[in-house]
């Protein structure tokens, strides 16, 4: 009577464990994409010049060109600052000059468009016809490779 006891406890002190690790690891890869965004120093407005869909699912690439402001910041150089060289990614530079964002929420964007990135405030501001419609936090719009 008491070895099933004994077990039942032992296997789910196991189980709290693991879902514990599991919500230490996600919380420390969430603060390590917001330490990114931090060092990126970005504010910039841009403009949506196209949309890459992939097939019918919600996620995509917004094609913008900068209307306002530089992007000065190497996101390589940030990614090796990192003591495990991370690998984020957020505008990524073109061969024709425009840059890249992964969204998640590409039905949301339309062609015109206007958003303001804002790193320090960990933002884009997502613009149509002058009215603010959403904003974002960049660190939920990274790209990651693992």
């Amino acid at each position: 009577m008491k070895r099933p006891v004994v077990t039942a406890i032992g296997v789910g002190i196991l189980l709290l464990l693991t879902v514990r690790m599991f919500f230490v690891l996600i919380n420390r890869e969430k603060n390590k994409k917001r330490e990114f965004v931090s060092k990126l120093h970005y504010d910039v407005s841009a403009r949506i010049d196209s949309l890459g869909v992939f097939n019918k699912a919600p996620v995509g690439f917004i094609y913008i060109t900068i209307t306002r402001g530089e992007i000065k910041t190497d996101e390589k150089k940030v990614n090796k600052s990192f003591k495990n060289n991370s690998r984020f990614g957020f505008l990524v530079r073109r061969k024709d000059g425009r840059f890249e964002i992964f969204s998640r929420d590409i039905k949301d964007y339309q062609v015109g468009d206007s958003i303001v990135v804002n790193s320090d405030e960990d933002k884009v501001y997502h613009f149509r016809a002058g009215e603010k419609l959403a904003d974002t936090a960049i660190s939920d719009m990274l790209r990651s490779a693992i």
